[in-house]
């Protein structure tokens, strides 16, 4: 009985604030839906590979002298020892200097009509940094880039496809790291997703709107207890 009375306390309080329960609701739709516009796209491409590995001491016995790892063997596994060459300055600028994605990342300051860069060309360690802010990293046999741009993005996942393929090839002879499927500019971004974002945007707006209902009830019943106490 008494839950059945505190359930109807409950819908009383929706009920005598649906005013401001629905305002928030749909103020919460609407930043939702402004905030999906305001998102800028982003693309996401995919590179698969192929391992033939006939050991793990190749592999192993070749990443542990390699000085941008810090050297010496630690146990780590094939899948963590390439996340990390993946991720390491060292393969982003050898990326870099066999890559002619400077004039495509850097496409606000390269003048195509004049063919010259606008001001100071960028440096080969600006263009590095940039190639490697592209890249996710490795999952499941799958290398991951993105960008603004989706031929760049399977460009980003390609070059470093082919930087890692030939970087572990040609220091461990017992893998074979092979593409299996090269990256293609996906069609739609995987960041804009509207209904997603107005729908998280009214849920939010909803829990905001039944917590004020809710607090000033609260806080009303505790002012008419107070001197002067009037009603909220």
């Amino acid at each position: 009985m008494e839950d059945e009375i505190n359930l109807m306390d409950y819908i009383r309080v929706i009920v005598k604030r649906k005013n401001l329960i629905i305002a928030f609701t749909i103020i919460g739709l609407f930043v939702g839906l402004i905030q999906g516009w305001r998102t800028p796209k982003m693309y996401k491409a995919e590179v698969t590979l192929l391992s033939m590995s006939s050991g793990m001491g190749g592999l192993a016995s070749a990443l542990s002298g390699l000085s941008f790892l810090g050297g010496g063997g630690g146990g780590s596994s094939d899948d963590v020892n390439i996340d990390i060459i993946l991720k390491s300055r060292s393969l982003a600028r050898s990326i870099a200097e066999s890559s002619n994605l400077k004039r495509v990342i850097f496409a606000k300051k390269w003048d195509s009509q004049n063919n010259v860069w606008i001001g100071q060309e960028p440096t080969l360690d600006e263009f590095s940094s940039a190639i490697q802010s592209g890249l996710i990293g490795k999952k499941d046999n799958k290398i991951t880039a993105q960008w603004s741009d989706p031929q760049v993005a399977a460009d980003i996942a390609n070059a470093y496809a082919r930087g890692l393929t030939k970087f572990l090839n040609q220091k461990a002879m017992s893998v074979n790291l092979q593409i299996l499927d090269e990256a293609v500019a996906p069609s739609r971004p995987y960041n804009k997703d509207t209904k997603k974002n107005v729908g998280m945007g009214g849920g939010v707006g909803l829990f905001i709107g039944a917590f004020l209902a809710f607090f000033l009830e609260y806080w009303g019943k505790i002012s008419k207890c107070l001197p002067g106490g009037v009603n909220v």
